[in-house]
């Protein structure tokens, strides 16, 4: 299971990030900068955030998503 840094929603747009490993995007996502803009995004839209350690070329996050929450989606 990936790790999920905020509560699964019924968002439809995604966010790429490059990282070198999953404990650095965790370090990102919960620094002080992006803590002090993350409410622009969470207060008008819905969705979740999901770290996902190395995607092979090619890899599609529609596909991970079909797998992780289907037709919830």
């Amino acid at each position: 299971m990936h790790p999920t840094v905020e509560p699964a929603g019924n968002g439809h747009h995604y966010f790429r990030g490059k990282f070198p490993d999953v404990d650095r995007a965790r370090s990102w996502y919960e620094s002080p900068e992006y803590q002090a803009i993350l409410p622009l995004r969470t207060e008008n839209s819905e969705g979740w955030a999901v770290a996902v350690q190395g995607t092979p070329p090619g890899y599609r996050a529609t596909h991970f998503l079909d797998k992780m929450f289907g037709a919830q989606r």
